[in-house]
């Protein structure tokens, strides 16, 4: 006898979903629906500068900065998010020193709804070229809803 249980009927009984099981599935599929449309986990650059981003309560945010030259600020208001360390990796090997080749990074948490910014500034343009004003300061606009 073969015969494949799902739930308390066997894979073999041919009446359709009603009840509890009908609930049950319903409820599942969205399970599964609403987990494919969260995003946990979002990246933000330097194209995302003066932009508003919107996130969850509890989704992580990683910001990325090309160039080691860039410092992150606290964030403005740290009961909205909870900002990690920044993190500095530098460039190839092939790359020249004076172009400050690398990255940094800082990892935010958002804790409760609200808005919040977060802010970088450059540290350095280096000796031989000067600030461009509109990139000496990058900020995005985080909006965390529930």
């Amino acid at each position: 006898m073969r015969a494949l249980l799902v739930g308390s009927a066997r894979a073999t009984d041919r009446r359709p979903l009603a009840g509890p099981r009908l609930l049950t599935c319903v409820f599942l599929c969205l399970l599964l629906l609403r987990s494919c449309t969260t995003h946990p986990y979002r990246s933000i650059t330097y194209a995302d500068d003066h932009k508003t981003v919107t996130v969850h309560v509890g989704n992580s945010i990683h910001v990325t900065l090309e160039s080691t030259t860039w410092r992150f600020a606290a964030p403005s208001d740290p009961s909205v998010l909870n900002q990690g360390s920044q993190t500095v990796s530098e460039g190839s090997t092939r790359c020249r020193v004076e172009f400050y080749c690398g990255h940094v990074v800082v990892d935010v948490v958002a804790l409760k709804p609200g808005d919040a910014e977060i802010t970088a500034y450059l540290t350095y343009c280096g000796e031989a070229r000067t600030c461009d004003l509109s990139k000496v300061a990058f900020r995005v606009k985080i909006h965390v809803v529930r």
